[in-house]
């Protein structure tokens, strides 16, 4: 307090200094720093005592100072106190003396620090809050008693949270962690936690214990996390449990940690639900205990010494597993599985649901005990783990039945002498599960020390087995005794399988296909769908499969020659097999009895025999199978050969018969060459002298031999090379060639022939051959006798080279035109080759020569004309013929022009055309007053609006070639009368004439309209002199049509 005095005094004087404060200021200052240093000093933690007096924890009197502690204070019960909590609190610590008493009562002590009893604590029902963020501990001089604790404490570094025990903590109630709660097993091993009451255990954090104790009448129940998850409980030291440990149906993971060497477990009334060795100690329970769900080794040692362990769950082992001469009784209500356990002493199945399944191998050193649940030696197929009983006591596996037995691998220890041995054994791969247990009685092992049993399914299963077969093996040596087999005829075998005729069949397993030797039997089969069958084992177990079935006879049939005998032999089964021959498939003929083999009698033609099966203590019969001796008929030597060959050339004989691996050909070429070709296969074969050559073969194929087959062959001679010549060997293409050949000898008659190819081709004819070429060619000739006999192999060769010819055209599609006295360049294009000359002449053939140019230069020509121009190469050879070039001269045409009115003589605004003469010129133009007016092929111009002395000329083109104007025609236009006198004196009778004409009166009537002019009469009688109106239609320049209007005076004379 004096501390936080001086405090504020100096915040006081740095207030003044600060703020300069004077007068009445200053005391305003002053009560403002003291206001400060009183609340400041007000919010510091404190420790208050109590009153040695008997008060409610809120009572001032209760206190020194008459103030009770706050959230940052330590509350100290004095010796003589006795303080009682009244309200939920919140404290920074709480220290009972010596003589003091707090008294919880029913209400909560949240505490931020530390707990401290040296006196007593009365705790009520109230709860103990651990709130704090730092360190927080408990002490005291003896054991610390609460009802409940909740700790909230998140802090996990070094040394924070709840720890640092060095007292006992006894909880009467529950035990809430949501924090960090370590008991320090270093500094303090002898402390525990004692759970003296019915508590619950339960956070959203893991509890970390050393000892626990539960004494005798008290209850602790597990619970689940918070939100359903897991709560794990982790003990360092000793689990002693004198009451009831129930762990609910939550997940309650107890597991066990510490550096101690040993862990002491007394599991007492109630069980774990999942219990975890993971430190490298010594876990030992000192009674039977029960895991409802997981045991999970992860390192260290679980010895369980003499006790029994009930697992409920998956039983997991990656450290050790002590089995001592205890029991593992896997009892759960669903599947489990036992992973990485070396070995158990004694393990009992007894679920009540589901089965077990190994994720290892496990070894069972005492005793198996199969009550209910099956064991399935593995994971996930097809990886498959052993179960493997080490006892080789016979009565160290017991129970078994189809509830409860082992699928898979099951191994057990045998001793060296006379023992029954069950292996209660179920089939892979079947549902349901088929219980097919095996026992074996042992007179002898054989050297062996152990032996396995597998049962399994057949892929397929054969037709006349059971559709599951036991595979047996032995670590060594080979077993003696006999082998007892259960089944069921109904569900194990086809139907129609005769249950008399059942044997035990070994077999290669991995096929289960191929069951070929039947073990000696011991008891027939008999029982049906409870049936079993003893046999004994064979000397030697290899192969391991053995199966129930019907042993089947099999056996080959064989290939002989007429006239002779066969042996037939049984094949399999071999072992306890009795075979009988028989000459039909059903009744017939028995031909020999009990034995494997039969020798036939004579035999001429293909026959079937019978075998048959039979059971030597039943003495049923199998099936009979057929056994077939075909007669093989002697091989055929036939082959073809041609006739007559050519000296020296391949030719191949052809082997007709059937080729036979085990055949020898004997073959004979008369001093023939083999090219190729062995035994049964063609030859190809050539000789190097003429004459008649004897090709023979025979054929040895066992046990039959061949007829020897001759064949004589004609070698013929071969015709010597000819002489070959052409008439020319370069010509120009397009020229004839004679091709001629001779001078062969070898024979009658010699032939000469050509082709176009080295071989095959296309025959072009005989000596002497005409051929026309186009292109360098090669000719290719074959000479050959009357026997088709050539002179050489290839044919000889001669070619013949053409020449190409040059070729020319010309660059004019028509004749040349020009106009009269004109002259003009002509020319040729010559492509190929360059080498050529060109000549031109004035004649198709003959006629005189012109130039030796590609092109010439006419003079002025007034005649037309035609040239001749042909190409030659160096060899002479020509285009083909002269090509002609026509020049066509052609004359200035002369015009003359005339109009269409009478004497050029007309009335203004008629139209009027002017037309030059002739027609059919490629251009006309027409001038009115030396304007050019119309320039078109047209040879006419009209107009309406020629002037009175227009001058009309024209000029006329043909082709390319402009005439001269033509003579002028002067018009002449009169204008529209405004008068006439229609008297019949033959002049002025008529108005308008040639004019599309209307004429009105005054009063707008029509009296006339035609083209014929008006005569000046209306209806044929005449009409009054006087002034009438005309209205009359022409065409304007653009032949658009217009009217003309106006007066006209009718004069009487």
């Amino acid at each position: 307090m004096l501390s936080d005095l001086r405090a504020g005094t100096i915040m006081f004087r740095n207030f003044f200094k600060q703020n300069n404060l004077k007068g009445r200021k200053v005391c305003a200052g002053i009560r403002a720093a003291f206001f400060i240093l009183f609340f400041t000093s007000a919010s510091q933690a404190a420790t208050i005592s109590s009153n040695a007096v008997a008060g409610n924890w809120t009572a001032g009197a209760s206190w020194v100072g008459g103030v009770a502690p706050g959230a940052a204070d330590i509350a100290v019960i004095v010796s003589g106190a006795n303080i009682t909590v009244n309200t939920n609190i919140t404290v920074g610590s709480v220290q009972i003396n010596a003589g003091g008493i707090l008294n919880g009562s029913s209400f909560n002590i949240a505490l931020l620090d530390n707990w401290t009893n040296n006196g007593t604590f009365n705790y009520g029902t109230s709860t103990i809050l651990f709130n704090g963020t730092g360190s927080q501990t408990i002490n005291g001089s003896s054991a610390i008693s609460f009802r409940n604790i909740i700790v909230n404490n998140t802090n996990g570094g070094a040394g924070m949270g709840v720890s640092s025990h060095p007292v006992n903590v006894n909880v009467f109630g529950n035990f809430a962690n949501n924090g960090i709660y370590n008991r320090n097993n270093t500094s303090f091993p002898a402390a525990k936690v004692t759970f003296a009451g019915t508590s619950v255990i339960s956070g959203t954090n893991s509890l970390i214990l050393h000892n626990v104790d539960i004494l005798a009448g008290a209850t602790l129940n597990g619970a689940t996390g918070i939100g359903g998850g897991t709560f794990d409980m982790y003990f360092t030291g000793t689990w002693n449990n004198m009451g009831t440990f129930n762990p609910g149906t939550g997940r309650v993971t107890v597991q066990f940690s510490s550096a101690n060497t040993t862990q002491q477990i007394i599991p007492g009334t109630g069980s774990f639900y999942n219990f975890t060795v993971n430190k490298n100690v010594i876990v030992a329970p000192t009674a039977n205990m029960t895991v409802q769900n997981d045991l999970i080794i992860t390192t260290g040692t679980l010895s369980p010494s003499n006790f029994q362990i009930n697992v409920g769950g998956d039983f997991t082992n990656s450290g050790t597993f002590s089995a001592g001469t205890g029991l593992v009784n896997l009892n759960g209500a669903a599947n489990q599985t036992v992973t990485t356990v070396s070995t158990f002493y004694n393990l009992t199945v007894n679920k009540a649901a589901g089965s077990v399944y190994q994720g290892s191998n496990v070894q069972v050193t005492n005793n198996l005990n199969l009550t209910n649940g099956k064991i399935l030696t593995y994971s996930v197929l097809p990886a498959l783990f052993q179960m493997y009983v080490s006892n080789s006591a016979a009565a160290s596996i017991t129970g078994g039945s189809a509830a409860s037995c082992v699928i898979g691998n099951l191994r057990r220890s045998l001793i060296a002498t006379a023992a029954n041995y069950n292996f209660p054994i179920g089939v892979l791969n079947t549902i349901p599960v088929k219980y097919r247990p095996v026992l074996y009685s042992q007179t002898s092992s054989g050297g062996a020390a152990n032996m396995n049993m597998q049962a399994d399914t057949t892929y397929p299963a054969p037709v006349k087995t059971a559709d599951w077969f036991v595979k047996i093996t032995s670590n060594a040596g080979n077993p003696a005794g006999k082998i007892t087999m259960n089944y069921n005829l109904t569900n194990d075998f086809a139907a129609g399988t005769q249950e008399c005729l059942l044997n035990v069949l070994r077999g290669q397993a991995s096929t289960g296909t191929n069951w070929n030797h039947v073990l000696q039997t011991v008891t027939s089969a008999t029982g049906g769908a409870t049936g079993s069958i003893a046999a004994l084992l064979p000397s030697v177990l290899n192969p391991f499969g053995y199966i129930i079935g019907e042993a089947l006879p099999v056996a080959s049939g064989v290939n002989i020659c007429e006239g002779t005998t066969a042996t037939l032999f049984a094949n399999f089964p071999t072992g306890s097999a009795h075979f009988n021959w028989y000459d039909a498939a059903t009744g017939g003929n028995l031909l020999q009895a009990d034995s494997n083999a039969y020798l036939t009698p004579i035999i001429n033609a293909s026959t079937i025999f019978y075998l048959e099966y039979q059971d030597s203590l039943t003495n049923c019969k199998s099936p009979r199978v057929p056994v077939a001796v075909n007669i093989t008929p002697a091989p055929s030597s036939a082959f073809s050969a041609p006739d007559t060959v050519c000296l020296g050339s391949n030719q191949v004989v052809t082997f007709m018969g059937t080729q036979s691996a085990g055949a020898t050909y004997y073959w004979n070429f008369d001093g023939g060459i083999v090219v190729s070709g062995s035994g049964g296969s063609n030859h190809t074969v050539y000789w190097n002298s003429p004459g008649i050559k004897n090709i023979t073969l025979s054929i040895a194929d066992s046990p039959c031999n061949s007829t020897l087959t001759v064949h004589s062959v004609f070698v013929a001679p071969t015709p010597s090379p000819a002489q070959l010549s052409a008439s020319n060997f370069a010509v120009c293409k397009g020229d004839s060639v004679v091709l001629t050949a001779n001078g062969s000898v070898g024979g009658n008659t010699i032939n000469y022939a050509f082709y176009d190819s080295l071989f095959a081709g296309t025959y072009l004819g005989a000596s002497p051959l005409t051929v026309h070429i186009n292109d360098t060619t090669t000719f290719y000739l074959e000479v050959t006798n009357e026997f088709g006999c050539k002179s050489k192999t290839s044919r000889d060769s001669i070619t013949i080279v053409a020449y190409k010819l040059p070729l020319m055209s010309t660059p004019y599609s028509d004749d040349v035109k020009l106009c009269y006295g004109d002259a003009t360049l002509l020319y040729v294009n010559l492509t190929q080759p360059p080498a050529a000359n060109v000549y031109w002449w004035d004649s198709q053939t003959g006629g005189n020569f012109v130039s030796n140019n590609d092109s010439i230069l006419t003079g002025p020509m007034f005649l037309s004309k035609t040239f001749w121009v042909e190409a030659v190469t160096l060899y002479g050879c020509t285009n083909g013929g002269r090509i002609p070039v026509s020049v066509l001269v052609t004359p200035f045409p002369t015009i003359t022009v005339q109009t269409s009115a009478p004497d050029n003589t007309f009335i203004t605004g008629i139209t009027v055309t002017a037309e030059a003469l002739p027609a059919g010129l490629t251009l006309y133009e027409f001038y009115v007053n030396n304007v050019l007016v119309q320039s078109s092929a047209a040879n006419t111009y009209t107009s309406d609006v020629f002037a009175n002395g227009d001058k009309i000329t024209a000029i006329a083109t043909n082709d390319t070639c402009r005439g001269v104007a033509s003579e002028v025609v002067t018009v002449k236009v009169l204008p529209v009368a405004n008068a006439f006198t229609p008297n019949g004196d033959g002049f002025n009778d008529v108005f308008l004439k040639g004019f599309d004409l209307s004429i009105f009166n005054r009063w707008g009537e029509q009296l006339y309209t035609g083209t014929n002019g008006w005569d000046g009469t209306f209806k044929g009688a005449k009409v009054s002199p006087g002034t009438y109106f005309y209205i009359y239609k022409k065409k304007d320049s653009n032949g658009k049509d217009i009217s003309v209007n106006g007066p006209v005076t009718l004069i009487e004379e």
